[in-house]
């Protein structure tokens, strides 16, 4: 299973990096439904926005250590 995702981020507005940090992960959280283990792993600035990819931080857990953690 794969928990990566790539969000295209088009700010109305000048952004520095840690705004669409920001923004990156609080989409994230929506995506995932996981509000505290978003982690950005690439942000790429193109000419049509931002293109930032973002994991689910229990997506470094394998199925099985998932299912043993929650015997």
């Amino acid at each position: 299973m794969n928990h990566l995702k790539c969000l295209v981020i088009n700010a109305p507005f000048e952004c520095d990096l840690s705004n669409i940090i920001q923004i990156a992960r609080a989409e994230g959280m929506k995506l995932y439904r996981n509000p505290q283990k978003i982690k950005v792993l690439d942000v790429i600035n193109r000419s049509y926005g931002w293109l930032v990819v973002v994991q689910n931080g229990d997506g470094c857990i394998s199925e099985e250590k998932k299912l043993e953690c929650k015997k």
